[in-house]
């Protein structure tokens, strides 16, 4: 079940095909692979339905696309980030945060950015996944509240990285 609070979709219009990741060199990494469910959660929630031309699949920690290079979460930004899921929506249980759940790109002097995704199951058993926009602030991860759209705020060069389309989103970014 989406998520009720998400906001509109800014799909294509009908029949057209996405632009893809924003065009800055991409260059693979060798590391192990993170963000599958939320490269797929983020490219469901911004187009709807997910484009033909999406591959599927994580990034490789490592890969990098202008200054951001893709991180693999560790134990403590795990912990940080369940912490925060849990606070977004105390009184629901969070179904764990997974490499496969987490974004996460350090962008040097632009900063750490990332996208978190993750299932919580309400008192009556009801599921809904959440997929929020996500910064690192004085060592902790917070939501980004942009009014705009999860992956509207993120550096472009971190889009690339992550191979994700924010065509959707308007204004200028890093």
């Amino acid at each position: 079940m989406p998520d009720p609070d998400a906001p509109p979709s800014a799909a294509p219009p009908s029949g057209a095909t996405p632009p893809g990741p924003p065009p800055i060199p991409f260059h693979r990494g060798h590391g192990r692979l993170v963000g599958a469910t939320a490269r797929s959660a983020y490219t469901a929630q911004a187009f709807a339905p997910i484009p033909r031309t999406f591959r599927r699949g994580g990034i490789p920690a490592g890969s990098r696309a202008g200054a951001c290079r893709v991180r693999a979460p560790g134990r403590a930004d795990r912990r940080q980030l369940a912490r925060l899921a849990r606070s977004l929506h105390p009184g629901e249980t969070l179904q764990g945060i997974f490499d496969e759940n987490v974004l996460l790109a350090d962008c040097g002097r632009l900063g750490e950015h990332g996208i978190l995704v993750w299932t919580r199951i309400a008192a009556d058993r009801d599921r809904t996944l959440s997929v929020i926009e996500i910064v690192r602030r004085r060592g902790g991860w917070q939501q980004r509240r942009n009014g705009r759209g999860v992956g509207c705020t993120v550096p472009r060069a971190a889009a690339s990285a992550w191979r994700i389309d924010v065509s959707p989103c308007r204004g200028d970014r890093a």
